[in-house]
């Protein structure tokens, strides 16, 4: 059963309107001469559904610094979607995608720790049939500073719904 073009539009409004929200507020949040990164990261994301393997995702944000003077702390917002998809036990496709937006402090040093709080829109779908649920993502990881990068290994739990053991880069 196909979706139908109302179905797609409403999705593509929902996730247009996440995504200028998000926008809006690191822009309204971050002090003059802040300092932007751009974020990538992939790994294994864990499903709460009845199923055979997990779908594998990919998770892109940008983030803001809002304060350096103790920690670095930094507003992100990150868009997550499945890059491949998984399968449930009677063999329906199995994607999910997130919409979130975080508040992630790391330690001053150049192998830090993070941890990283926030809102999330989770969207799982079985074959045909969505579900969506929001709530509150918490998370922790660490990570080491490369000359201008970063790279890092981070555990979230997406608002219960499935949690995301990720390998990451931030510039």
């Amino acid at each position: 059963m196909a979706r139908s073009g109302s179905s797609q539009i409403a999705q593509l409004i929902a996730v247009a309107s996440r995504i200028t929200l998000v926008a809006a507020t690191l822009l309204a949040v971050s002090p003059a001469g802040a300092d932007y990164h751009l974020g990538i990261r992939t790994g294994y994301l864990s499903v709460d559904s009845p199923k055979r393997s997990n779908p594998k995702n990919l998770a892109l944000g940008l983030s803001v610094d809002i304060d350096n003077s103790v920690t670095d702390l930094r507003l992100v917002g990150e868009f997550s979607r499945s890059i491949s998809d998984g399968e449930t036990r009677s063999g329906n496709d199995l994607t999910f995608a997130s919409d979130g937006i975080y508040l992630v402090t790391r330690t001053p040093h150049a192998l830090f720790t993070i941890f990283r709080s926030g809102l999330i829109w989770n969207r799982i779908e079985l074959d045909r049939d969505r579900e969506s649920n929001e709530g509150v993502a918490i998370g922790i990881g660490i990570g080491v500073i490369t000359g201008k990068a970063s790279m890092l290994i981070e555990y979230t739990d997406l608002a219960g719904d499935a949690r995301f053991l990720t390998f990451g880069l931030e510039f």
